[in-house]
């Protein structure tokens, strides 16, 4: 990998390298084209770390975007990697050091790093979240905010003095900060009118996550008026999710742009200088939501979240306003371009939905929507799909988890076939890995899985030709360190955000991230299927043609053929989905078995000829087993689906156990 010039970025995610690999890949980054080092929790430690600062000491890098999260480095690696970089002389823009066992002496150590005039002019992002840098770290943040351009700062759950952040924001003249996470830390009662003057004063602030910060009478009203009076126009983008908002919450929201409405005297849309509100999991309850979208009629907000908030009952008198409120959101929401309302077990919106799927096909401004676990069911989906089918502006929706059955996945199948504007919509994998399991027929969930693939890819390429549209690179995954990829860290699904930017290879937040999964079951079925035949149809005319039909021309042995023949019906095996070899087991030298780790799957191994037991040359599967549905113009069957390769290696060199090593 050190003399790599076709790649530009090294990602690893939840894969232990450890420190002894961190300081083999470490002269990777010599190489001027490497400009991204993603080891998110890789078990890098001290000397990894301090394996990689001796590289940067070098000053050959060209790294841009530098991520170590979740990873013990500890103050003692973060000094390591800071004297590496200050020798160097080379700024890194973007460094993300999430959960690293940071404390206030490795902030100073930082701060001290960024508070260099290059690293002034040039660093533009940091992520120190889930770090205990306290009273004191705050103090050397706060120096470096006050004079910093940076334009994102990631402080979430650091146990910060929020007073202090706050005034350096309020003093910094130049201070072009877009991106603002504090979520999980305390502002005191008496400090909350800083956040207020933190919002109103702000000309640059985009982005501002308050996630669990306690929302009491006084804050949240405090919250809303300056981003209401905030003179610049700034269209923020607000997360007050899990707050304790609750009913009485609401009705302050409701109050307060009722207030703001009657101020624009008729004037519609509603100027609020808020794009997105996020109020997910603030225990609203029916009552809850009708206020909060009663209070956004008519407003220029552009995505709303209300995950987790509806706790269904069949006996309460709020369900039938709660349906009438969501279809109200589909029909009263002028500039409304993303809604979610996702569920969970105790959380779910069932046949209350209904009346909003219907208002969806007239729906002009709306482009995402995420339905997901609110048992819709097949009648759900079927009118969701038939809305769909009309709706010309949605591109990307999500109904996993809501007990779809195959009679809704043809509903979905037919919607595909008549919209043309879905472009990356969210496969229902969870519903899909259900079926299969308890399908007879599964290649029709795997054509499935096809049609809405291509769907989707048919209509991206048709899009791009009507837009005229020629860059190439639109799939590249990139952690160039741009504001979303950086906060995409601190979600709950911070590993499927990084990983999923490329559409190619899986949706993001769920989608076809089990298509592997979903294919190792499929592969899986097939070894039981022919498994099965050969255990069932133990006769020699059965055993002659599995011999006829082996790949690459292997023979078996007369008498191991017997051997086999007779021990049809007593030998069990399994086979895992995974296809990782871990134990290998003889039966008098008659048979060999392979014992894999996950799933049930029934099959034997039958010993090969002398003649093809060469390690060099690893003998494949029998064509009995069926992984290959074609063959080759030469009768030979096509590239196996998944690699498993059986070998010998015998001390003594004899030959005649040709698969005592798998």
């Amino acid at each position: 990998l050190k003399f790599t010039d076709w790649f530009d970025e090294f990602v690893c995610i939840g894969f232990p390298i450890l420190d002894e690999g961190l300081s083999a890949f470490s002269d990777m980054y010599k190489r001027a084209v490497v400009t991204n080092a993603v080891l998110v929790q890789s078990g890098v430690r001290t000397p990894g770390a301090t394996s990689l600062g001796n590289v940067l000491a070098l000053g050959q890098h060209n790294i841009r975007f530098l991520n170590l999260s979740k990873n013990q480095i500890g103050d003692q690696g973060l000094n390591m990697l800071v004297m590496g970089l200050s020798k160097g002389r080379r700024v890194v823009p973007t460094l993300c050091f999430q959960n690293c066992g940071i404390t206030s002496a490795g902030v100073k150590s930082l701060m001290s790093l960024l508070s260099k005039p290059a690293w002034m002019r040039e660093f533009r992002a940091l992520d120190v979240s889930d770090n205990r840098i306290k009273k004191e770290g705050s103090t050397y943040i706060a120096k470096w905010l006050s004079e910093t351009s940076a334009t994102a700062l990631h402080l979430k759950n650091c146990e910060l003095d929020t007073e202090q952040v706050f005034k350096a924001i309020i003093n910094n003249s130049r201070c072009v900060l877009e991106v603002f996470n504090i979520s999980g830390n305390k502002i005191p009662k008496t400090k909350e009118i800083l956040l207020g003057r933190v919002l109103e004063s702000t000309t640059t602030l985009k982005e501002i996550s308050l996630r669990k910060i306690h929302m009491t009478k006084r804050l949240l009203p405090l919250v809303f008026c300056a981003a209401f009076e905030n003179k610049n126009n700034a269209r923020l983008s607000i997360d007050i999710s899990e707050c304790g908002v609750g009913e009485s919450g609401s009705k302050i929201i409701l109050d307060l742009f009722s207030k703001r409405r009657r101020k624009m005297r008729g004037i519609l849309p509603v100027t609020t200088n808020i794009s997105s509100l996020d109020l997910s999991g603030n225990a609203l309850g029916g009552k809850g939501i009708c206020n909060v979208i009663d209070a956004l009629l008519d407003t220029d907000i552009e995505h709303l979240a209300l995950d987790r908030n509806f706790r269904s009952s069949f006996f309460s008198s709020t369900n039938n306003s709660v349906g009438e409120a969501l279809k109200r959101c589909m029909t009263d929401y002028p500039s409304l371009k993303g809604f979610s309302i996702v569920g969970d077990d105790s959380s779910h919106l069932g046949k209350i939905a209904f009346p909003m799927l219907k208002s969806i096909a007239k729906n002009t401004s709306l482009t995402r929507i995420n339905l997901a676990s609110n048992r819709l069911g097949d009648e759900g989906l079927k009118i969701l799909a038939d809305s769909i089918s009309e709706n010309s502006t949605i591109t990307s929706f999500d109904v996993d988890r809501n007990r779809i059955s195959m009679t809704g996945m043809r509903h979905l199948e037919r919607m595909c076939q008549k919209n043309k504007s879905l472009t990356d919509w969210v496969v229902p994998m969870n519903d899909i890995v259900k079926l299969f399991k308890n399908s007879q027929d599964k290649y029709i969930i795997e054509d499935l899985l096809h049609i809405f693939e291509d769907s989707m890819d048919a209509n991206d390429s048709a899009n791009m030709n009507l837009n005229g549209s020629t860059n190439h690179n639109r799939n590249k995954p990139s952690f160039t360190g741009s504001m979303s990829n950086l906060s995409s860290l601190n979600g709950e699904a911070w590993h499927e955000s990084v990983v999923t930017r490329n559409r190619k290879d899986t949706r993001q937040f769920g989608g076809l991230k089990s298509t592997l999964r979903l294919k190792r079951l499929i592969a899986g079925q097939q070894m039981l299927s022919s498994s099965t035949d050969l255990t069932h149809e133990g006769d020699e005319a059965k055993i002659a043609k599995r011999n006829t039909t082996t790949t690459m021309g292997n023979t078996f042995h007369e008498e191991k053929r017997q051997a086999a023949d007779s021990v049809h019906d007593s030998m069990e095996h399994k086979i895992d989905g995974t296809l990782a070899p871990k134990q290998v087991k003889r039966d008098r030298g008659e048979e060999d078995v392979c014992r894999m780790s996950e799933g049930n799957v029934k099959a034997k191994i039958l010993p090969l000829s002398k003649e093809h037991s060469d390690e060099k040359s690893p003998a494949v599967l029998p064509r009995s087993w069926n992984f290959a549905e074609e063959e080759d113009s030469n009768g030979h069957p096509d590239e196996l689906p998944m690699d498993l390769h059986i070998s010998s290696d015998d001390d003594d060199g004899d030959h005649d156990d040709p698969l005592a090593h798998v």
